[in-house]
């Protein structure tokens, strides 16, 4: 009888550079300088004040060259120069020719310049009108749009044609736009299409898309809506809906949520190759990354530009690929990552119907975890897989099964702990494979235990707790066992029960040998199964009781060739019992030879003795035979 070798690898998912490429690049670069350059650093705005009344009369007539100042203590808020004015048929002002409107600012370098080739404005001097394309003008910030409209006492900006802005690391366009002084809050309508090119990205830009981008300074929350895409070279992050929150200082992005059909591709280089884990280690690898979800939720820690936590819920998928085709893949209804300040990985949970999936080169399953959840909780250096209700935690691999309540897999050792109604499969082994103790390695293997412990540096499993093992017909039942994975080796310990079925010469029925005791060990080198304490073999109408019983296998736990018994040999068959030392019973004969001046014992008909005596099974007949000087043969029928 032999077995399958248990494959069990070390969990320990590491973050290897799984957001740089988008977020440490794209997010905070991107959505911080748009709300730095288009928001933040626009201090409270001047209302605009009428023109002086003693000047109004002058403008009525057309003039050349002009340049209109307006004093408000000892700076002005507002300076207009033209080539033309003059009051129109409509009523209005109108300025042209080389338009320059400045909206002067308390603080040095925060003047706002607009210019364009016709400006019309009212004659309270509160609505502006900039046509024929205008350009506005905000420290490094440059705005293009065809037609501009201000409305001083609302503080606002409105455009409903196209729009063009750059700066120095900024550029995009957008079909509308809405921009209040008062609230510090901003609309870019249509079309929106955003590029930045950051410290982290020097020279390929950072592409933000959507339909609707708005921005409120005082909540210090903006939102893009309406098909999201966030690209930077190879990778791209798409959604229905974006919002983000600024930190206190401005600075940075303090959360980040994209929403509804949540897509991301995330490529880059694979990681330093001194840094990747052995074969042995559940790597997040980093040159590919795809996520989906309905909802992924990012959170930086509190003014420092760094990720703290990363959620994602609804039918998350998160996939980890290697260059050379390995990947990881993280399912559940909702999955967090939390880092710390290093960036290192301080807990991991994925939630209901949680799936951890690892495939080789070729895309084959190596292993798979399953369960309600899936978790490395903080400061607990272990992966935890728990079940509930219907869903059980699960461990798989190409050479075995477990399934169970709890299943904890430690990070630092590779131990495996799995408690809770425990159940285990060793699969069919592949040529080559050790066998799993004394079972067959063409058919699988079944374990049922309350508590199952893997120790990783000696490579043995032990189970305790109402132990059940089985493979076809063959049972062993045990309170302790011990399977050690490389070389086979087995261990029971209490309440040792074991069933075997044969097959006797010329009878096509199946019988079964039952063996109980206090211990049993297995060694594959001997190919011997030790059964030791108290032993009994029954096997039909026949007790046998021995200090200890020997099963001797075929070569690599095949099937059984003979049975020994040694040390206070005790055969019961009906109202006979046979004494000796040494016993064997061969199952093809269906014949049990008792050695070692043997002595048969009739109930109330005195002793017999011998130097063998032969029980035979199927018609228990049993033979007494004397082979000294007074050579006979005694046949007794049971």
């Amino acid at each position: 009888m032999s077995g399958v070798v248990v494959r069990i690898e070390k969990i320990r998912i590491q973050w290897i550079k799984v957001w740089k490429s988008l977020i440490a690049v794209a997010f905070f670069s991107l959505l911080a300088v748009i709300a730095v350059n288009l928001i933040t650093h626009t201090k409270q705005q001047p209302k605009i004040g009428h023109a002086p009344k003693n000047a109004k009369q002058e403008m009525l007539e057309q003039k050349e060259q002009i340049e209109f100042f307006e004093a408000k203590g000892q700076k002005g808020n507002l300076q207009i120069r033209a080539d033309k004015h003059y009051m129109g048929e409509d009523d209005q002002y109108h300025l042209e020719g080389n338009v320059e409107i400045v909206f002067f600012e308390k603080s040095e370098g925060e003047d706002i310049f607009l210019y364009g080739n016709e400006v019309v404005y009212d004659k309270e001097g509160t609505k502006f009108q900039f046509a024929n394309r205008s350009r506005v003008q905000f420290k490094d910030l440059n705005l293009d749009v065809s037609f501009l409209e201000y409305d001083a006492d609302k503080q606002m900006f409105k455009s409903n044609y196209p729009i063009r802005f750059t700066s120095e690391r900024l550029s995009g366009s957008g079909q509308r736009m809405l921009y209040s002084l008062k609230d510090r809050a901003l609309e870019l309508n249509e079309d929106i299409h955003l590029e930045i090119l950051s410290d982290l990205s020097p020279s390929i830009p950072i592409v933000l898309e959507g339909d609707m981008f708005s921005f409120v300074k005082r909540g210090k929350k903006g939102k893009l809506q309406g098909n999201v895409r966030l690209s930077h070279d190879r990778s791209w992050v798409t959604s229905d809906c974006l919002d983000f929150k600024l930190t206190a200082n401005n600075e940075n992005i303090r959360t980040m949520l994209f929403s509804g059909n949540v897509n991301a591709s995330l490529e880059e280089s694979e990681a330093n190759p001194s840094s990747v884990p052995n074969k042995e280690a559940l790597h997040l690898y980093g040159n590919k990354r795809e996520i989906q979800a309905e909802e992924v939720l990012i959170q930086t820690f509190l003014n420092v530009p760094k990720i703290r936590q990363v959620s994602a819920n609804g039918d998350c998928a998160f996939k980890f690929m290697s260059e050379s085709g390995k990947s990881i893949q993280i399912k559940g209804k909702s999955v967090e990552f939390r880092l710390n300040r290093e960036g290192e990985l301080v807990r991991f949970f994925a939630n209901k119907d949680a799936e951890v999936v690892e495939r080789d080169e070729n895309g084959e399953i190596q292993r798979s975890i399953h369960g309600d959840t899936i978790a490395i909780e903080e400061d607990k250096n272990s992966l935890i897989t728990r079940g509930k209700d219907i869903i059980r935690a699960s461990v798989s691999t190409g050479d075995l099964d477990i399934k169970a309540e709890i299943i904890n897999i430690s990070r630092k050792n590779n131990n495996m702990d799995a408690s809770g109604n425990v159940q285990m499969i060793f699969n069919t082994q592949k040529e080559g494979k050790q066998a799993v103790g004394f079972f067959s390695e063409n058919k699988p293997v079944f374990i049922t235990t309350q508590e199952m412990r893997y120790f990783a540096s000696q490579k043995r499993f032990n189970f305790s707790g109402g132990n059940k093992v089985w493979q076809d017909k063959d049972i062993l039942f045990a309170d302790v066992l011990n399977i050690h994975k490389d070389t086979g080796m087995v261990t029971a310990e209490g309440n040792i029960s074991s069933t075997f079925p044969y097959v006797p010469k010329d009878r096509e029925r199946k019988e079964r040998v039952t063996i109980t005791a206090e211990a049993m060990s297995y060694d594959p080198d001997r190919d011997i199964v030790h059964y030791q304490g108290k032993n009994t073999l029954k096997v039909e109408n026949i007790v046998l009781t021995a200090q200890s019983v020997f099963i001797h296998l075929e070569k690599n736990g095949g099937d059984i060739k003979r049975i020994t018994a040694v040390d206070d040999v005790v055969i019961t068959q009906e109202q006979y019992q046979g004494r000796g030392q040494s016993a064997v019973f061969d199952m093809r004969k269906e014949t049990i030879v008792l050695t070692g001046d043997p002595v048969l014992i009739a109930k109330d008909q005195g002793k017999t003795a011998g130097t063998k005596l032969t029980f035979f099974i199927a018609d228990g007949k049993i033979v007494v035979e004397n082979k000294g000087r007074e050579r006979s043969v005694t046949v007794i029928k049971s």
